[in-house]
């Protein structure tokens, strides 16, 4: 017999994305702050690309609040998909 386990982490709050990159790296690798931070950069990187903070298109993604994360801890697919990138070296 084999002492070969499986991790997993219990679905805790609205972080399935966070559960589900630990659950596939078979280990607690990620952390709500390390998503966050993540989503806040992909936060300013769009902004970038809006233009000037005066512009009405950065005006308006400012008053519709990020993509990347909302307050319940529900990070978007582009956090995960980065967040695999920079621990792993994926492309």
């Amino acid at each position: 017999m084999s002492n070969t386990w499986i991790y997993h982490e219990r679905q805790k709050a609205l972080l399935c994305g966070l559960h589900a990159l630990n659950n596939l790296c078979q280990a607690e690798v990620f952390d709500q702050n390390f998503l966050r931070q993540i989503a806040r950069q992909l936060d300013q990187q769009e902004l970038a690309m809006l233009g000037a903070p005066s512009s009405p298109g950065y005006q308006a993604r400012l008053q519709e609040g990020s993509y990347n994360v909302d307050p319940a801890g529900n990070f978007s697919i582009q956090v995960l998909t980065v967040a695999l990138q920079q621990k792993y070296g994926l492309t």
